[in-house]
């Protein structure tokens, strides 16, 4: 018989410290409380004794919540950039998808190689190649492939191989 390897599983995770787990330190502390009290009669001095549990048992609550709001606040940052967002040796890329096409806004592109592309060159390449969203200029994945390939600079090639691997690679991937 095959043995299953464990795998973990965020959502039962989040499900066991989220419920059960929580009422069962609270449980704890409380019965902690009520033992003391019977055993020294004295409601102050149970107090005192036992805030360093509850201070445990806050501090991971606590924590834990600030963790919770930290992790749902980032996903509510990235939402609309979800999908678009790339970059570049510090450089941040934008780029839209049409139809399985991913297109490239030029402006960026002229920051991540560290000069302005040559806009007639590409438009010789290929005219159809550019096209204008948003008010901006972007160019197309393949187009920019075959304009960094006729670069020779280390940047231009370093760009190309990030490009392909990152940007163009997956999206034919997806077809």
């Amino acid at each position: 018989m095959r043995r299953r390897e464990p795998v973990y599983d965020a959502q039962r995770h989040e499900r066991w410290h989220m419920g059960p787990a929580r009422w069962i330190k609270l449980a704890a502390c409380v019965l902690a409380m009520l033992l003391m009290h019977r055993l020294m009669g004295n409601w102050a001095m149970v107090v005192v004794i036992s805030s360093p549990l509850w201070g445990i048992f806050l501090a991971s609550e606590i924590l834990g919540g600030a963790s919770g709001l930290k992790r749902r606040l980032r996903a509510l940052y990235w939402r609309d950039r979800e999908g678009v967002h790339y970059e570049f040796k510090g450089v941040y890329i934008s780029v839209e998808e049409d139809v399985g096409q991913r297109w490239i806004r030029l402006e960026d592109l002229g920051r991540a190689l560290g000069e302005k592309p040559n806009e007639m060159l590409l438009r010789r390449l290929d005219a159809e190649g550019l096209r204008e969203i948003d008010r901006e200029l972007y160019v197309l994945d393949d187009l920019v492939l075959r304009y960094l390939a006729e670069r020779s600079s280390d940047r231009a090639l370093s760009l190309r191989g990030w490009v392909q691997r990152t940007i163009w690679h997956p999206a034919r991937q997806r077809r």
